[in-house]
C-alpha cells in the first residue's frame, strides 16, 4: 500500500536529514490501488536543542497530484502550441516580459535570412539589417512593432517592413503585426510577432503604379483628344488636347453630363 511504497525512500530521506544537518525536500510517485498513481512532496526538517544537536526531525508530506496534472497538461500544451509554430506558413517569433528571446519557427529564420535562432536580436535590430519603410525612409529601432508593443503596452497590426537582408541583394517586403499576452496581474507575459511575407504584392502593386504613370503620361501627351465617361456619362477624365479642340478647360467638363 501508500505506507509500504514510501518507507524505504523516507528512510533514506531522513538518514540524509541526520548526515547533513540540513532540510530535505523531495518529490516521490507512488503507485496507488487499481493502477492508479499518486505523487507527494516530501519536506523533512532537522530539530535542534538550545546547543544545535539534533533531537529530532520534523517534516510533512501532502497530495501533489492536481498539481503535477496542471504540469502534465501544460506541458502537452506547449508542444502542441511549439508543433503549431513550427509548421505555421508565417514567421513567428516569441519573446518575454524582459524583450528576451524566446523561439522562432523555420518560416521567420528563413524571412529574416539567419539560421539560427541565436542571431535574432531581441528587437529585430540587427546590425546587418537595412529595415525601411515603405517610401524607403530609415525604420528606426525605437519606431518598430516588439519595441512598440512594449513601449505601449499594445499590439499593433499590418506595418509594412523593407528588409536588406545580410548576404542578400534582394529587398524582402514583411506584414507586421504583434499580439499580447498578459499575465494575471495585467503586465506583459510574451510578446508574439508574426512576419508575412507580401515582397510578390509589393511587385504587383509597383508594377501597376507604373502602368498608371504610363497611361497617364500618353493620355496627358497623346495628339487626340482623350475623353472618359462613367456609366452615368459624366466626364471622369478630359485631356490636355480635348482643351486645345473643344475650348473648355478640364475644370469647367470634370463631373458633368455630356448634356449638360
Amino acid at each position: 500500500g501508500l505506507t509500504e511504497n514510501l518507507v524505504p525512500e523516507l528512510d533514506r530521506l531522513l538518514k540524509r536529514v541526520i548526515e547533513t544537518d540540513n532540510t530535505v525536500q523531495t518529490e516521490k510517485k507512488v503507485p496507488f490501488s487499481k493502477g492508479a498513481t499518486r505523487y507527494y512532496e516530501i519536506i523533512l526538517n532537522p530539530l535542534h536543542d538550545e546547543k544545535g544537536k539534533i533531537i529530532g526531525i520534523g517534516g510533512s508530506a501532502r497530495n501533489i497530484l492536481h498539481r503535477k496534472e496542471a504540469q502534465k497538461a501544460l506541458r502537452e500544451s506547449e508542444k502542441r502550441f511549439r508543433y503549431l509554430v513550427k509548421n505555421m506558413p508565417v514567421g513567428v517569433l516569441l519573446y518575454g516580459s524582459q524583450k528576451e528571446f524566446i523561439m522562432s519557427n523555420p518560416k521567420a529564420l528563413e524571412l529574416l535570412g539567419v539560421e539560427d535562432d541565436q542571431l535574432i536580436d531581441k528587437t529585430l535590430n540587427n546590425k546587418n539589417w537595412n529595415i525601411i519603410h515603405e517610401d524607403g525612409s530609415e525604420f528606426p529601432e525605437f519606431d518598430r512593432p516588439i519595441q512598440q508593443t512594449y513601449t505601449t503596452g499594445k499590439a499593433i497590426h499590418d506595418v509594412v517592413m523593407g528588409i536588406n537582408r545580410p548576404g542578400s541583394t534582394e529587398l524582402i517586403w514583411l506584414l507586421v503585426d504583434t499580439v499580447l499576452i498578459r499575465k494575471e496581474d495585467g503586465s506583459i507575459r510574451n510578446v508574439v510577432c508574426s512576419l508575412i511575407d507580401i515582397t510578390k504584392l509589393k511587385k504587383v502593386e509597383n508594377e501597376l503604379r507604373e502602368n498608371e504613370q504610363r497611361l497617364k503620361y500618353h493620355f496627358e501627351n497623346s495628339p487626340l483628344a482623350v475623353v472618359e465617361w462613367d456609366t452615368e456619362m459624366t466626364v471622369t477624365q478630359w485631356s490636355t488636347e480635348a482643351e486645345h479642340i473643344f475650348g473648355w478647360v478640364k475644370e469647367e467638363v470634370l463631373g458633368k453630363r455630356i448634356d449638360e
